[in-house]
């Protein structure tokens, strides 16, 4: 493999023109009562040919908790959120890229006034695709 696609970064492939890292949805599902998704990506994921990684440290995951439980709805938003992906080499020569997100302060989320839930929505997105 040539170095300078071995260092080629999911992102610099989409620019190009290479979606194998991207899914795309142009008609997802719609949820009652929610709002209306025009479009949905998964930019890399378990079906991605690309070892991207993202670290959450246990202090940052346990503040966003804490925001959460602050919510009546329990959910944390992340005002301004984006994706920074970053290219990384290991000593033993292994190309890898990270993900890390990156928002302004995190805050509850304030669901609308009528809004009631029946039932507990602590369900994680992992414990969904069992």
């Amino acid at each position: 493999m040539p170095e300078n696609d071995r260092l080629t970064s999911t992102i610099d492939r989409l620019i190009k023109g290479d979606t194998r890292s991207l899914d795309s949805d142009i008609s997802p599902l719609q949820l009652p009562n929610q709002d209306k998704i025009l479009r949905h990506y998964t930019l890399g994921g378990p079906e991605s040919d690309r070892d991207v990684r993202m670290y959450l440290e246990l202090a940052d995951l346990l503040k966003l908790v804490e925001i959460a439980k602050k919510s009546k709805i329990n959910r944390v938003v992340l005002p301004r959120a984006g994706v920074t992906l970053t290219v990384r080499e290991s000593h033993g020569g292994h190309v890898y890229e990270t993900l890390h997100l990156v928002s302004g302060m995190p805050l509850p989320e304030a669901g609308p006034e009528n809004m009631s839930i029946k039932a507990p929505v602590n369900v994680s997105q992992w414990d969904m695709k069992k």
